[in-house]
């Protein structure tokens, strides 16, 4: 204690460890951002030198400490070392100009001398990656070299940048220390230059200004030094452009016709969410060969239902007294129904309200419920102005959530989340969800920003690569749309991340196994749980999960040619175009009905021979993710925006920016062995 001066140390970090040290911390999960433009990343950079050349005063033997007073230099000498390893590698590229500027007097290979560390990451990654590739991937052999070319590539044309980033740390920390005596500990966080103001264009070329400066010197040298000092020039237009944010193109007219879509997926809660159904959703309605409404309802059909209602508002398709009606009666059915440590049960009878066969809470449903309610919680604020008893719903809402108790349902052993729990056994399931590509993922992230599990669990949950050609992503256990898309309906994919990766692969891979509709000169793809020409004897279409084998750890998945128009809606997120194009085509095989697209399309020839069957039916939960995923697409993810704008959920943000793997080799699924029966010897 009192150890250190006050206000004098930027970075404490390597100080503070240099005396607090630990062989091992097991219970810590560090996480940390990048910040997503150049302005920011390189401001953090000069943020980082000044800390460590404040740091220098402690290579002395007498140092001053809180009072002022010189005491001892607590430090021993590997932490003396350290401080200077850092403040080396710091001036390493102003060192590495200045001599390339002197070099160039002595021909081209002086010159490129002083660069060779730049290319080491290219030389380690052929020494022991790339010479040792067997049963490697064609993806991690061509993601390892990319990645190391990148970086060769980056810390050379960032040489110029980084050199100046070091002069005016080194400028800022030698003015405060001998003139001013004051602005040791100013400093702007990266979020702050992650705002469009601060990383606009001017802001960029002011950090970045060495890179001109340096350029332009080169021209005044001989040649070696003219073409480093164009690159050098350049990279700071080049690293300005890559730091725009992308935009996702969307027409006006595509736009009206995903909006037409939704009006026709509302009308099936505006004509069956009534008295009739306890003011809440009837899980599904079929049409043929038998009309039937499935009076009886789930946790994750009510949380759609209430982002539905939202949604609606949000497309102008009801007014705010609709949304607080229906909400208010909603929330009073809510709190009528039996719960088990304050979960939903599985299913309920409409509009008893009873629970239906044994009772059971499934993690994942309740989990839905909740992330739902919580996400219309912090969405209907937006018209609390427009109706203020709508505070009083968000209030009762939030009890809900409040009251649902995750750790009830924590394998402890495990320490991961069971699938549910069987209140008629009085036990939890045996299995887990234990994929980070699952339905689960959101109700993952939800219980991990809340601190109901352990901190490590998000990182606990399986990963297993798998790719094609030069690209890869990770696997889920079914190999269905809804594991892979539902989450994002929530959730943010940034670039470049793991999840981002997944994504793309997954609808990729959706695209690459589309099925050719009979009769037609096209095809059409979107492969995931939905019903099919199947019927129980009640002549009610039968469910389960289609997935794709190549996306699916299960070792019994094949693929089967069932098309869920659901799962191009939830791809909308990653693949619009191509989403909306797959719908018009759908539209074109008489797919469309009274609330917009019918359940599935199913072309497998075992159960439709030559021909196909459009399953007439409609799912509660299916049209609800289908609302949703429309209004993130016509109104720039706004359900995303809303789930985020709780502190809490945007405090593990650096969960979501996981970087793709680049070391590891892909997973190859072992297919189940099927033997065909023996047929039967005739004698």
């Amino acid at each position: 204690d009192g150890v250190f001066p006050r206000e004098r140390i930027l970075s404490h970090d390597l100080l503070e460890g240099s005396l607090a040290r630990a062989a091992s911390v097991g219970d810590v999960v560090f996480t940390d951002s990048v910040p997503v433009g150049a302005a920011g990343y390189f401001s953090r950079a000069e943020r980082w030198i000044r800390g460590d050349l404040q740091a220098l005063i402690y290579l002395l033997k007498k140092v001053p400490d809180q009072t002022g007073k010189k005491i001892k230099n607590p430090m021993d000498a590997l932490s003396k070392y350290m401080i200077c390893d850092n403040i080396l590698r710091a001036a390493a590229p102003l060192f590495s100009v200045i001599l390339v500027f002197i070099a160039s007097f002595y021909g081209y290979y002086a010159a490129m001398f002083p660069l060779i560390y730049t290319v080491f990451p290219l030389i380690k990654t052929l020494i022991f990656h790339l010479s040792l590739t067997g049963g490697k991937s064609l993806y991690f052999i061509s993601a390892t070299l990319i990645s190391s070319i990148r970086s060769s590539l980056f810390t050379l044309m960032s040489l110029a940048v980084n050199a100046g980033v070091f002069i005016k740390a080194s400028t800022g920390v030698f003015i405060s220390a001998f003139f001013t005596k004051r602005g040791f500990l100013s400093w702007t966080t990266a979020a702050e230059y992650d705002d469009k103001k601060k990383n606009g264009m001017l802001k960029s070329a002011y950090i970045m200004c060495f890179g001109f400066i340096f350029g332009a010197l080169g021209t005044i040298f001989p040649m070696p030094s003219v073409i480093f000092g164009a690159l050098w020039a350049l990279f700071p237009i080049i690293s300005y452009i890559f730091s725009l944010p992308t935009k996702k193109p969307s027409a006006i007219a595509e736009k009206d016709r995903i909006s037409s879509y939704a009006l026709d997926m509302w009308r099936y809660f505006a004509d069956h969410v009534n008295e009739s159904s306890a003011h809440l959703p009837p899980d599904n309605v079929q049409f043929s060969p038998s009309s039937a409404v499935a009076m009886r309802t789930s946790p994750t059909d009510i949380g759609l239902y209430l982002l539905s209602l939202l949604a609606a508002r949000d497309f102008g398709f009801i007014l705010t007294d609709e949304l607080l009606r229906r909400t208010d009666l909603a929330i009073k059915s809510i709190g009528s129904m039996a719960k088990w440590n304050g979960h939903l049960y599985n299913w309920y009878a409409l509009p008893s309200l009873d629970v239906i066969g044994v009772p059971f809470v499934s993690s994942v449903d309740s989990g839905n419920f909740i992330t739902c309610a919580f996400t219309f919680c912090e969405g209907v604020k937006e018209y609390i102005g427009e109706e203020p008893d709508l505070a009083v719903c968000i209030k009762r809402l939030t009890q809900f959530v409040d009251d649902a108790d995750f750790s009830a349902l924590v394998d402890t052993e495990r320490k991961l989340l069971s699938v549910g729990y069987d209140a008629g056994a009085g036990r939890l399931s045996p299995s887990c969800y234990d994929n980070l590509i699952s339905e689960a993922r959101t109700t993952a992230y939800y219980l991990q920003a809340k601190g109901a599990l352990s901190k490590g669990y998000y990182f606990s949950l399986g990963r297993k690569t798998i790719s094609r050609l030069f690209s890869c992503g990770v696997a889920s256990w079914s190999g269905t749309a809804f594991e892979y898309f539902m989450p994002s309906l929530f959730l943010p994919s940034p670039r470049n991340s793991l999840m981002k990766k997944s994504l793309e692969y997954a609808a990729r891979t959706q695209k690459r196994n589309a099925v050719r509709v009979p009769g037609k000169n096209y095809s059409v793809f979107g492969v995931s749980e939905s019903c099919f020409f199947e019927f129980d004897a009640n002549m009610i279409y039968q469910y389960r999960a289609f997935g794709i084998d190549a996306l699916s750890l299960d070792p019994k998945t094949s693929d089967e040619s069932v098309i869920s128009p659901y799962s191009s809606f939830l791809m909308l997120c990653e693949s619009p175009r191509a989403a909306i194009k797959n719908l018009s085509r759908l539209n074109g095989v008489n797919m469309y009905g009274k609330y917009g697209f019918y359940e599935a399309l199913d072309l497998e020839k075992k159960r439709v021979g030559k021909g196909y069957a459009v399953i007439k039916s409609f799912m509660a939960h299916h049209i609800g993710m289908s609302i949703v995923a429309a209004a993130n697409y016509c109104f720039d993810g706004i359900f995303v925006k809303r789930f985020l704008s709780d502190p809490q959920m945007r405090s593990r943000r650096e969960l979501l920016g996981e970087s793709a793997p680049t070391g590891e080799r892909t997973y190859k699924k072992r297919k189940e062995k099927r033997y065909e029966k023996i047929p039967e010897r005739k004698y």
